[in-house]
């Protein structure tokens, strides 16, 4: 039994709507990403020991992966919610395409 076409608006409705969430996603990642340049300490605002043992340049080497990460997160997060549009705009074009068909054919 095909869908109704209530069953087909809330499907499409469902696409469009998990799409915004992923393009949510991908701005707080992008927002995360800027956040980490902001998180920068200097060598005065670790301890002395902290040199000695390496500590700023891997905090510096964790910075760049969490912005990194963010980065890309944000990038495949999108792609998502575009497929998702993408999807929603075919199922959508594919029912107009349809209607107009039937409508042609009574």
């Amino acid at each position: 039994m095909p869908p109704t076409d209530e069953e087909i608006r809330v499907a499409i409705a469902a696409l469009r709507f998990d799409a915004s969430e992923w393009r949510e996603w991908a701005r707080t990642l992008d927002r995360a990403s800027t956040v980490v340049d902001q998180l920068g300490l200097s060598l005065d605002d670790m301890c002395v020991l902290s040199g000695m043992v390496g500590l700023p340049e891997t905090y510096a080497e964790v910075r760049l992966r969490a912005r990194t990460l963010a980065t890309q997160g944000a990038l495949r997060f999108r792609e998502v919610a575009g497929a998702l549009t993408a999807a929603a705009d075919g199922y959508e074009r594919d029912e107009r395409n349809a209607v107009h068909r039937l409508r042609g054919v009574w």
